[in-house]
């Protein structure tokens, strides 16, 4: 009998662990954002024509000084080996804004804005960097050390967005399938869309990508849209997490 309840034991602890293990084998396999992108732009046939990656961090009931300000752009020029960089202080006593344009060390378009505001009982910081580079192996280094500097000043929140295009137009049945592959690819559910005959749009869950936001009481990180552009005679397709934020 005593041994029959240690097996009962063994077996119990034998399915805890299988259960904690396979726990810990999901949440290692999902995606960072960023992987994500990679992962879901090069599973298509596009020919990839931009990234974007936009990140900022609020500071809630903190004012910055003008001069302070200006310091801790020139820090972040610094610590992001910006160069070219350009500086505009247009700030006024209750308003800080300092605006800073310059090139990464491969070239990429880096952009830093601190604004600051002090209205009555409201202060508030906010630091912005945003980034544009035509590789998608900026997102593996350059992500995380915009994460790593702005870090210092709060959480950041992180939009990744990758631009591409295919030859020619795409008709309606040949954007579906590119939508279906991504969907299974990325184990994505649909939770809206706009279509027409032109666009499609839509947003969707995918368990692959570790984070998530809520939108309209939805869980959603990413963000899919194809269009064709006459012009150029190509069809444009967008891909951001959690959202596009690139004109499209």
């Amino acid at each position: 009998m005593k041994s029959y309840f240690n097996l009962k034991k063994i077996c119990l602890y034998l399915f805890i662990f299988m259960n904690i293990t396979f726990i810990l084998s999901i949440d290692t396999i999902a995606m960072t954002k960023e992987e994500g992108i990679i992962k879901t732009i090069t599973s298509t046939d596009a020919v990839v024509e931009e990234i974007n990656v936009n990140a900022y961090v609020n500071m809630d009931k903190i004012f910055t000084e003008p001069s302070k300000g200006e310091e801790i752009c020139l820090d972040l020029v610094e610590k992001l080996a910006v160069k070219k960089e350009k500086i505009e202080n247009v700030s006024t006593k209750e308003n800080t804004h300092v605006y800073v344009t310059g090139e990464g060390k491969n070239k990429e378009k880096v952009c830093i804005i601190l604004q600051s505001s002090e209205e009555s009982d409201v202060k508030e910081t906010n630091i912005v960097i945003n980034v544009v580079d035509h590789q998608l192996d900026y997102l593996s280094s350059g992500s995380e050390k915009i994460r790593e500097v702005l870090a210092a000043f709060g959480k950041p929140s992180v939009t990744i967005c990758a631009a591409g295009s295919f030859k020619g137009k795409l008709n309606h049945v040949q954007k579906e399938k590119i939508l279906k592959d991504i969907k299974e690819n990325m184990d994505a559910s649909e939770k809206e869309s706009f279509r027409d005959e032109n666009m499609i749009s839509i947003t969707s869950l995918s368990s692959k990508i570790k984070e998530y936001t809520t939108y309209g009481g939805k869980k959603v990180n990413l963000h899919i849209a194809l269009r064709y552009n006459s012009y150029e005679d190509k069809t444009n397709i967008w891909i951001g997490t959690p959202f596009i934020t690139i004109p499209y």
